[in-house]
């Protein structure tokens, strides 16, 4: 039985989960590995990813090659999003990563990320509407029978956002109703219908919430994964995190540096998009793009046929 690798290398975070299975729907997840490297540090500013994020993720990827070895991996596929699309010297950073991790690694669009978002969360043939925010994007999709039906990718990231408006820590409550006015203004055209299906959460800033108004210590995955967010719940706590500096939030909740700073960012985007589509709730998810790499990868895919969207 083969062993598949999919690794998210994503604006903040850099995620990958190994899988062994018979298809998509028959599969048992031996490691799932969490990083922190804000790749896209800076990257809205100056349209480079610079030589010290470079280093980060450099680091953490050959960490991630030592795990594969480990496992025996033996197919693996890399997918860039946010940060690597809109980045000048996204073709050289991309040469570098494919030479660590000596497999395929590809810049996706944003409608491709969000499929395979969709892809990796959806564990139900019931429609769904999933939201994944991530550090320099957010993507949007509806779908049933594990089709999509809408999908829609939006530059309203967390970093991106911190970095753009919160100029002080805590923010400013100008800068607070500036960010607010901006993702009003860009989920405003949104087609959402009528849609009245179950709605998901994937990516960190759920992830933490979750975990927020869980009391957790730390990260209890099984605690988190499926868990039933109220949507009064994320203004409640998302009013607190603006009230206190990245420090405060990292110390109070054990939660990393480099996810504190821009939570408060992530968890006004969420609430509003929620607002958005009239939902009172949302399931959280621990799953998301790199699953939906492995999914594909079990499926025996190619990788022209992963990156083709439907």
């Amino acid at each position: 039985m083969n062993i598949y690798a999919g690794i998210d290398i994503g604006t903040n975070t850099i995620l990958m989960t190994i899988a062994k299975g018979t298809s998509s729907r028959e599969f048992q997840v031996i490691d799932d590995v969490h990083s922190i490297a804000r790749l896209g540090e800076d990257v809205d500013k100056t349209g480079f990813i610079s030589s010290s994020a470079i280093k980060r993720a450099e680091i953490i990827l050959r960490d991630y090659v030592q795990i594969m070895n480990k496992h025996k991996v033996d197919t693996a596929l890399a997918v860039c999003t946010s940060s690597m699309r809109l980045a000048k010297n996204n073709l050289e950073v991309l040469q570098l990563f494919k030479k660590i991790l000596g497999c395929e690694v590809i810049i996706v669009s944003g409608e491709v990320e969000a499929e395979l978002s969709f892809t990796g969360t959806i564990e139900t043939p019931d429609e769904a509407l999933v939201i994944d925010i991530g550090g320099g994007s957010t993507e949007i999709i509806i779908g049933e029978n594990y089709q999509i039906n809408y999908r829609i990718s939006t530059e309203l990231g967390a970093v991106r956002l911190t970095e753009r408006f919160l100029k002080h820590n805590p923010a400013r409550s100008t800068e607070i109703e500036i960010m607010k006015t901006h993702i009003l203004e860009s989920i405003k055209d949104l087609r959402f219908g009528e849609f009245q299906g179950k709605v998901y959460a994937v990516a960190g800033t759920a992830t933490s919430l979750a975990s927020i108004n869980l009391n957790l210590k730390y990260f209890d995955v099984e605690k988190i994964h499926n868990y039933e967010l109220l949507r009064c719940r994320i203004k409640t706590i998302s009013d607190d995190l603006f009230k206190m500096s990245s420090r405060e939030i990292e110390l109070k909740y054990n939660i990393p540096q480099r996810r504190a700073d821009v939570l408060p960012a992530g968890a006004l985007i969420l609430y509003e998009i929620l607002n958005a589509i009239n939902s009172d709730r949302v399931i959280v998810s621990a799953y998301g793009l790199r699953y939906g790499i492995v999914k594909k990868l079990l499926d025996k895919k190619t990788i022209n046929s992963i990156f083709q969207t439907s």
